[in-house]
């Protein structure tokens, strides 16, 4: 019996876990099939945000219409950072005029996962080359005479990005901000978007990066860590999370790169308050798409999931067991004794009746009367 408890308590403590980070096999692009322009003879350096590291590849798209793309082989490690965990990527071909035009970008994940852009939006007032008219998406306001340029990409028919802002159907990268063939900035960045694994995108948000810096850190441990850690943390976790869990309230405090952490995937329901500053880019009618362009904090306020601690669920059920095992080990020994207490009393019941009647027997026999 103590080998069987033993061995169920092994077992309960074997479903223990480790927190995991991703990591990161595959980065790379797609050049674009229609444009005479897709390819370069430059360098162009893809450096990556993911979680808390940041990686880099380096491809040299020469051809259109063919996948550049890094293996863990090829993939360097920058080091880690303690900005915000965006996963964002940065675009740089700015050491040459030579533009590339990417119709896709991708990364794949040591778990199989993928995340891919197609699409960007542009916000309307950012300073981008004259090409990037190109590869407009007509939003029913504007002229589409350039179709009928066979150097062009096909265009989709509808403008499904925020307000004041355009959408795309490509990435032209190269270091000339003026003149018809130029795709300026030299540097550009793109978001992916965690809640949509497997998926190419065509609103992944876009923004300048001439000025993004690409400083690695040793970021300091957590000042008050949890005394109740996950014990079994999801590596693969849902992304369509229950919209309002009935538990207690709690407030998270994000800057405008992670506003789609706290906003994706919320009913109006389960959102309490917003308060946003410098117009924010932010899920206001919880449709899940992002409604203004961001440059602030945002501060919600919503019910959120609570911790629950399984360790205390594994030590109370293995209890249970034990307690289970030890009444039926007490019942067996209980019913083992009391088998052998009614067998001793039948034959001490059997001995003294055979005694008792040996004397009767022998006085009749004699002739004896009794």
């Amino acid at each position: 019996m103590n080998l069987l408890l033993i061995c169920i308590l092994a077992l309960l403590s074997s479903k223990s876990g480790h927190c995991h980070a991703e990591d990161i096999t595959t980065i790379g692009i797609r050049t674009e099939n229609h444009s005479e322009i897709s390819s370069t003879t430059a360098r162009v350096v893809l450096i990556l945000w993911f979680d808390f590291t940041i990686y880099q590849c380096v491809v040299y798209p020469t051809s259109k219409d063919t996948q550049y793309s890094c293996d863990t082989s090829e993939i360097t490690v920058l080091g880690s950072h303690c900005q915000s965990p965006d996963t964002k990527l940065l675009i740089d071909n700015s050491e040459k005029a030579d533009a590339v035009v990417i119709a896709n970008v991708f990364i794949k994940t040591a778990n199989g996962v993928l995340y891919g852009i197609e699409d960007i939006c542009i916000n309307d007032d950012a300073t981008i080359g004259n090409w990037y008219r190109n590869i407009k998406v007509n939003d029913g306001n504007e002229d589409a005479s350039d179709d009928s340029n066979e150097n062009v990409a096909d265009k989709p028919d509808t403008n499904i990005c925020p307000s004041s802002s355009s959408q795309y159907s490509a990435i032209c990268v190269d270091n000339e901000s003026v003149g018809s063939w130029s795709c300026g900035p030299g540097k550009q960045l793109v978001y992916f978007d965690r809640n949509k694994p497997n998926t190419y995108i065509n609103d992944a948000l876009w923004l300048d990066g001439t000025d993004v810096s690409i400083d690695t850190a040793t970021c300091a441990p957590t000042a008050d860590p949890t005394e109740s850690p996950t014990i079994s943390p999801s590596r693969l976790p849902t992304v369509r999370p229950t919209p309002a869990p009935t538990c207690v309230e709690c407030t998270c405090d994000c800057d405008v790169a992670t506003v789609s952490l706290c906003m994706k995937d919320q009913t109006s329901n389960a959102i309490d308050q917003a308060f946003v500053t410098n117009n924010d880019k932010v899920d206001g009618n919880a449709d899940g798409n992002d409604d203004e362009i961001n440059t602030g904090t945002l501060r919600v306020a919503h019910e959120c999931p609570e911790e629950q601690d399984v360790s205390v669920l594994y030590v109370i059920i293995a209890a249970l067991i034990a307690i289970i095992i030890m009444l039926i080990g007490a019942f067996a020994i209980y019913t083992k004794r009391s088998n052998k207490l009614i067998s001793y009393i039948r034959v001490n019941n059997q001995k003294t009746l055979e005694t008792e009647s040996k004397p009767i027997l022998n006085a009749t026999s004699n002739g004896n009367d009794v």
